[in-house]
């Protein structure tokens, strides 16, 4: 058999030379794919858990509420309400949602998505800043649980104040394309009630 030493020889430098002439190739390789890492932490678990603190951490005050047109199964709602929230980033929007409105217990303190809804009201989009409003006009809604909200007229009626809790999943969007992440709102806010 014929052995050829020379090719055995520059089969190692070769390869070493392959490397040595084209590190840069690699360095750029292994760097975009270092980044490309990072923005997908970034955006998919470190943005969504800014936006769910943000909104964890926001207070919602409830200016006037109105329930109106009283129907066996339906009811129309007008609220006002202001929002106060830390917004890290500037131009964010929330999308349009759905609100249910329940009757936290009174150890609700974790406020569990638990409770039955007796109503639900619709919101529009909503630009996000540090502090924003939410008003809704005349908005027909269904009565989904008639006990519940028999309840409730009567807190209202009774009581000078009563806790009435807001839930909703909005998908706020930062401006990273159409990118949406969904978060958990769940507040507890108090209303003045008839009884003075």
């Amino acid at each position: 058999m014929y052995s050829n030493p020379d090719i055995e020889k520059t089969h190692g430098p070769t390869s070493k030379g392959h490397f040595a002439r084209r590190w840069w190739i690699y360095l750029i390789v292994f760097s975009s794919i270092v980044v490309l890492v990072t923005l997908l932490v970034v955006i998919f678990v470190v943005v969504p858990a800014i936006a769910q603190d943000s909104v964890d951490g926001a207070t919602v005050q409830v200016d006037g509420i109105a329930i109106t047109n009283p129907k066996v199964s339906e009811i129309t709602v007008s609220m006002n309400s202001t929002v106060k929230a830390q917004v890290p980033v500037g131009g964010a929007r929330l999308s349009p949602q759905t609100f249910e409105m329940y009757l936290p217990s009174a150890d609700d303190s974790k406020n569990l998505p638990s409770a039955p809804t007796f109503a639900t009201l619709t919101v529009g989009e909503l630009p996000v800043k540090d502090i924003f409003t939410i008003n809704v006009t005349g908005s027909e809604t269904a009565i989904l649980n008639q006990d519940i909200f028999r309840e409730f007229s009567n807190q209202v009626l009774k009581n000078e104040v009563i806790n009435l809790g807001l839930r909703a999943n909005p998908a706020p969007n930062i401006g990273i394309g159409p990118l949406k992440f969904p978060v958990n709102f769940r507040k507890i806010v108090q209303l003045k009630g008839e009884y003075y």
